[in-house]
C-alpha cells in the first residue's frame, strides 16, 4: 500500500508491505515480516531522505537483507567513501560490521556525483548493531547488507535513515574535490534549530500582568497541529482569571475554576501563575492566588481564540 502527503515545502511518498523476494511473491515466508519505506523530497534540496524500518512480525531466519541499494551506470564510474572513523577514500572497498559514513559515485570530467549519506542506523537485535557487510561491487552497485544468515525474533525491527545526494566534484578541491557532498553531510547530521530565549522582564502594571498569564498553559487543552507551546490554551483563554489586584510590587491574581474537581489542580496553577509573572515581570513581592467561587464559570468566559478552537454552545 502507499500515501501521498504533498505541500509547499515537502512531498513525502510512504510504501509499506510484506517484501516480495527476488523469484517471486509465492516463494519463502514475507508474510513473517512488515517493510516500510518513506521518501521525503524538499523543496530546492538536491537531497531525498529515505526512511525505511524493516518488522519482524514472527520468528524468522535472514539469509540475506538487503538495503541502501542502488546501481550506477558508467556515466558515474569514479567511487568515493568517508569510513567510520571520518576518513575518506577513493575507489571500491566493502566493510565488515562496519557502517561508512557517506558513499558516492562521481564523474571527474563532468563533476556531478551522486551519494547517499548515512545518517542513523539501528537494529534492535543485540548481535547486529552495525550492518553485516556493506560495499561496493566490481559491477558498480553500492549495497548494505544489515542482517545476514541470522535469526531474528517477533517484535525486532531494522531502521535506517539515509539522505541520497547530487552534488558536485571539483577537481583538486577540499576533500578530495568532495566538499560539496561533505558540507551536505555535516548540514543534515546538524541542523538548525530555534533555542529558547528568556522573556525580557518588564514592568509591573495591569496589562504586562495580564500578558504574562497569557503565557500560561492549560495542559488539557491544546491546539492540534499547532508547535509545541504556541498550540495550549492560556488561563486567560479558558476564563478563569477573575481578577487581578497590583498594590506596589505585589500581585493578587484571583481565579475561579470550571467545575468543582478541578479544584483539586488548584496549586497546578497558582505555581504557573506565579512562574509566569516572575519569569516575565521586574522585581516582582509577594504574590498570592487565590480560589473563588462566585461568580461561576461559564462558556461565555472563553475568549475569541478558544471559541474558534473548542467551539462550544452557548448557555
Amino acid at each position: 500500500d502507499y500515501d501521498v502527503i504533498k505541500g509547499p515545502v515537502c512531498v513525502r511518498i510512504r510504501r509499506w508491505g510484506h517484501p516480495i523476494l527476488s523469484i517471486g511473491p509465492q516463494v519463502g515466508q514475507p508474510h513473517k515480516v512488515m517493510a516500510t519505506v518513506t521518501y521525503s523530497f524538499w523543496a530546492g534540496q538536491p537531497y531525498v531522505i529515505m526512511e525505511s524500518k524493516l518488522e519482524v512480525l514472527e520468528d524468522v531466519r535472514f539469509r540475506d537483507c538487503r538495503n541502501d541499494e542502488f546501481v550506477i551506470g558508467e556515466q558515474l564510474p569514479e567511487r568515493a567513501w568517508m569510513g567510520p572513523e571520518g576518513e575518506i577514500g577513493l575507489g571500491a572497498r566493502g566493510w565488515q560490521r562496519e557502517d561508512p559514513r557517506w558513499v558516492t559515485h562521481f564523474n571527474r570530467e563532468t563533476g556531478e556525483g551522486f551519494g547517499s549519506i548515512h545518517l542513523e542506523f539501528e537494529n534492535t537485535n543485540p548481535s547486529w548493531p552495525q550492518p553485516a557487510h556493506a560495499g561496493f561491487s566490481h559491477t558498480g552497485t553500492w549495497v548494505r547488507y544489515p542482517v545476514q544468515l541470522a535469526a531474528m525474533r517477533a517484535g525486532e525491527h531494522v531502521y535506517e535513515k539515509n539522505a541520497y545526494v547530487l552534488h558536485r566534484y571539483e577537481e583538486g578541491g577540499e576533500h578530495y574535490g568532495l566538499a560539496d557532498l561533505v558540507g551536505h553531510q555535516q548540514r543534515l547530521l546538524n541542523p538548525i534549530t530555534q533555542g529558547e530565549v528568556s522573556p525580557v522582564p518588564r514592568p509591573i502594571n495591569l496589562d504586562n500582568v495580564m500578558d504574562a498569564l497569557r503565557a500560561t498553559n492549560e495542559f488539557e487543552l491544546y491546539v492540534q497541529g499547532s508547535p509545541w507551546g504556541q498550540r495550549q490554551l492560556s488561563f486567560v483563554d479558558i476564563g478563569i482569571v477573575q481578577e487581578v489586584v497590583i498594590e506596589g510590587s505585589d500581585i493578587r491574581v484571583d481565579i475561579v475554576m470550571p467545575y468543582a474537581g478541578r479544584e483539586t489542580w488548584f496549586n497546578w496553577f497558582a505555581d504557573g501563575i506565579e512562574e509566569q509573572l516572575r519569569a516575565r515581570l521586574r522585581d516582582v513581592g509577594e504574590v498570592e492566588v487565590h480560589l473563588v467561587r462566585e461568580p461561576k464559570w461559564t462558556p461565555r468566559r472563553l475568549s475569541d481564540r478558544a471559541r474558534r478552537v473548542i467551539g462550544p454552545r452557548e448557555e
